[in-house]
């Protein structure tokens, strides 16, 4: 008789898979958006904020600083912390046992929605429940059977520039603090502020492209447009509801 070649294998090695980089940009925003808006439903709705420490800056100037004197100072200052580690309330959670446990959650109902339902199994069969537990996982899957994860994936109208209205945050947090030391130095800025929210827009861009340079770092694709200076400055002088 003769010998029967064995059949070939089916399988393939994951280095000769071909993944469309479209598919895949578009897949990894659907991902970062269900993961925001799940992270969204369970966060305190009136987060506790840290008091910000009052910026003390040396400010070099051989006669008596005017407001140009302190741009300077508090770019290098800006610029500095571009490349740092977010600070804000669901980051400084993940340090916390609660925050560990909230983030494990929204993992893995994120990884079931998205079609592999494989951790969450796991948890559901292996974790000792606690009240907390039943409370985030019942909030979870409201936000999933309602549709609120189809909905911010697919809103309506025009997209929103997120990088644009970030920027433009930015801008007016520095702009800001920038008046507030011109009043605790003393110092005159009057009719001078559209050069200083020029220069506002100057160093959230400057501080943007910063931030775009870190590595190891995955963001949502809108995060990764330069926003035009000119559009960045509109923005500026909108109402916080008005910036899109």
């Amino acid at each position: 008789m003769p010998e029967r070649t064995p059949p070939e294998s089916s399988q393939i090695h994951f280095t000769e898979i071909k993944v469309d980089p479209e598919e895949a940009r578009d897949f990894l925003n659907r991902c970062l958006t269900a993961t925001t808006v799940l992270t969204a439903r369970i966060s305190p709705k009136h987060s506790r904020s840290r008091t910000p420490r009052p910026t003390v800056l040396e400010i070099k100037s051989s006669a008596q600083p005017n407001w140009r004197d302190v741009a300077p100072a508090l770019r290098a200052h800006f610029l500095e912390r571009a490349c740092d580690p977010c600070d804000c309330y669901y980051c400084r959670s993940q340090r916390t046992k609660r925050g560990q446990r909230m983030r494990c959650w929204v993992d893995a109902v994120v990884q079931a929605h998205m079609g592999d339902p494989s951790e969450l199994v796991e948890l559901l069969k292996t974790s000792t429940f606690t009240k907390l537990d039943r409370s985030i996982l019942a909030e979870l899957l409201d936000a999933v059977f309602r549709g609120e994860i189809d909905d911010a994936c697919a809103p309506d109208g025009r997209p929103k520039n997120i990088a644009a209205r970030f920027c433009a945050d930015l801008a007016i947090t520095f702009y800001t603090i920038w008046k507030s030391m011109n009043r605790r130095l003393g110092i005159k800025d009057w009719g001078h502020s559209d050069e200083m929210k020029d220069e506002a827009c100057r160093v959230a861009i400057e501080y943007h492209q910063k931030r775009l340079s870190r590595r190891m770092t995955v963001r949502h694709s809108n995060m990764e447009e330069i926003p035009e200076f000119a559009h960045i400055r509109e923005l500026m002088d909108r109402p916080r509801s008005r910036r899109r």
